[in-house]
């Protein structure tokens, strides 16, 4: 009994563990080195404004703290920051971006919120102060090389009856969209919702890809 009980702690403790707050990444952890591109467009830029993304890494981490957001490995690139693809898989060389990965550490009640309220809520709390830290800088917004802006945001579901200890499923939005739309949006000349009918959101729910969804910003908690 003692034995079972001694298993199932340890379990616990594991399952508990993957939630916990791991150390902040450094930035070779977060950047993604030039060496690692397949363009060389985008190896290019990611040398010319390797300390500009440096400082966008600083400002970010300034504003929030560490256990409230904290960067993600894209999947396929195993960092968090760089000059990605555009919108088409194929087309690095012509539409380059700038592609930011983040993990909010909110956990959503699944009982309560659906998946739309999950997403509007997220937009609302950090997509437009991350995208305001991003064009802050003149300099790699004024090069015509790169044309867009791609934030990712990443956050836990979960049944908190079902899944109080264990599981839960990782839910992302993608927000990508043009920088002259994402200007015009920091600078107050349209709306939040003139801003997404401009640009490309799309979702998943675990490894279920929801493809381009819209937002229902009203449902936003």
């Amino acid at each position: 009994m003692i034995q079972r009980l001694i298993s199932f702690l340890i379990i616990l403790v594991f399952f508990n563990g993957c939630a916990t707050l791991q150390p902040p990444k450094g930035i070779d952890q977060i950047i993604l080195d030039a060496k690692y591109y397949t363009s060389e467009k985008g190896a290019a830029l990611a040398k010319k404004y390797h300390e500009n993304l440096v400082n966008l890494v600083s400002l970010i981490r300034q504003k929030y703290s560490h256990s409230e957001l904290e960067f993600i490995d894209a999947p396929n690139d195993k960092n968090a920051l760089g000059m990605c693809f555009g919108y088409q898989k194929d087309d690095i060389d012509k539409n380059p971006i700038l592609t930011i990965w983040v993990w909010s550490s909110t956990q959503y009640n699944t009982l309560q919120t659906n998946f739309g309220t999950r997403a509007s809520t997220n937009f609302l709390r950090y997509y437009r102060p991350l995208l305001n830290l991003a064009l802050s800088d003149e300099r790699m917004f004024s090069d015509p090389n790169i044309t867009g802006y791609n934030i990712n945001l990443q956050w836990l579901a979960k049944d908190f009856v079902s899944d109080k200890y264990f599981g839960g499923k990782i839910e992302r939005i993608f927000i990508y969209s043009s920088k002259e739309n994402c200007n015009e949006f920091i600078s107050n000349k349209i709306t939040n919702e003139a801003f997404l009918k401009n640009a490309k959101v799309s979702g998943m729910q675990g490894d279920v890809e929801l493809g381009l969804i819209e937002l229902d910003l009203k449902s936003g908690l």
